[in-house]
């Protein structure tokens, strides 16, 4: 008797094996159900410090149905200063597949990169090389995307 290969075994292996490798994120929320942006880490320390901060629940702001985690109180003041300077693109979500795909991916705050001092986070570094190899007409085709999703 010989044993014969089954296809669909092989196909959910693949499956497993793809949906349990690599980084996965999810949205987490605060104790009232608020969703914390950027995984809580600090918008404005990409701008003033150059490196991603993750930010302190006490050190918090609530903007666009979102809560904003801050790793200082003189970042919190200038986020509520001026929030649309600090904010990252398309409210944190992958620049990449916004800009190629038109849909919202979460990214991984640790990928990032500023264009025209714009804040903009990926899902993987490999993403974001390849959205900066033309970054200027990704970031138009973004914008376009981000505006008809909203």
């Amino acid at each position: 008797m010989t044993k014969r290969f089954d296809p669909k075994v092989l196909f959910i292996c693949l499956v497993f094996m793809a949906l349990s490798s690599g980084k996965s994120y999810s949205v987490s929320v605060d104790e009232d159900g608020v969703p914390i942006a950027i995984q809580g880490y600090d918008p404005v320390a990409y701008h003033t410090e150059y490196h991603a901060t993750k930010g302190y629940s006490s050190e918090c702001y609530k903007y666009k149905d979102m809560m904003w985690y801050f790793c200082s109180t003189a970042n919190k003041e200038l986020f509520v200063k001026d929030p649309g300077r600090y904010m990252p693109a398309y409210n944190g979500y992958c620049a990449h597949c916004m800009s190629f795909k038109g849909f919202k991916k979460l990214s991984d705050p640790n990928v990032w990169t500023i264009e025209d001092e714009r804040l903009f986070l990926f899902s993987a570094e490999y993403k974001k090389e390849t959205w900066g190899n033309n970054a200027k007409k990704n970031i138009e085709k973004g914008d376009k995307h981000w505006e008809s999703i909203n």
